[in-house]
């Protein structure tokens, strides 16, 4: 069997994608697919198939919301307790004040 190299060519097509602003962007070729067969009259007509897998990575913020010194599920159960005391201690002397 002989082989012979008609013509390589190269191709490029792109696609526009929204991702998560400062992500890390890749992109990996899986099974790449290549058919060919002869038309008539010295013409070929090719075909690849390749699924491309786009990645991004990059980092989300959280927000931990904190009561009086600790986040919130950190606190040890005293410290919650004393801030919830000290809520309720602050609104009946407000409701007095309003009284007066």
């Amino acid at each position: 069997m002989i082989t012979h190299v008609i013509e390589p060519f190269v191709f490029t097509t792109s696609a526009h994608l929204s991702v998560p602003g400062n992500a890390a962007v890749s992109c990996e070729i899986q099974n790449p697919t290549c058919e060919s067969k002869q038309l008539g009259q010295g013409l070929v007509e090719t075909t690849v198939h390749a699924f491309i897998q786009l990645q991004s990575k990059g980092t989300d913020s959280i927000v931990i919301p904190f009561v009086a010194s600790c986040p919130v599920g950190f606190c040890p159960t005293n410290t919650v307790a004393n801030v919830a005391q000290y809520s309720n201690n602050s609104n009946k002397e407000n409701a007095t004040d309003d009284n007066v």
